[in-house]
């Protein structure tokens, strides 16, 4: 598992997915591009750049995901509760295993706003400073 998290580390240094009229979410204007490292259990998206906005449904940051035989760890939650949701469906698509942590890089809105969608959906582990 420290493997995979060095190498999200690595991946982040310094997917589509539309959202259902259920989402207890506002919907996303663009779906979530989540990209797989191949022939590896890590998942990551890359965020557009600019100001957050309509244009790029406020996805300015980073973020990932590993699915290790324990469970699921994920590096950072993007900036919106809609893109943390968007996250989590992502993660439910690609393995039925818990979401055990979520490792926040800072406290910048764009990288921890997702968080509410974990809070309110999973028994998730946040881990900060």
């Amino acid at each position: 598992m420290i493997r995979y998290l060095a190498a999200l580390v690595m991946l982040f240094g310094s997917a589509h997915l539309t959202q259902a009229a259920d989402a207890p979410y506002a919907p996303l204007t663009k779906p979530l591009h989540i990209e797989q490292v191949p022939n590896a259990p890590i998942w990551y998206s890359i965020g557009n750049p600019g100001i957050p906005g309509k244009d790029n449904a406020g996805n300015t940051s980073n973020a990932g995901f590993v699915v290790t035989p324990d469970g699921v760890a994920v590096f950072d939650a993007l900036g919106t509760p809609s893109l943390g949701w968007a996250l989590l469906q992502q993660i439910k698509k690609a393995t039925d295993k818990p979401v055990r942590y979520l490792i926040a890089s800072h406290y910048h809105a764009d990288h921890i706003y997702g968080l509410q969608a974990f809070k309110d959906h999973t028994q998730t582990l946040i881990i900060a400073q």
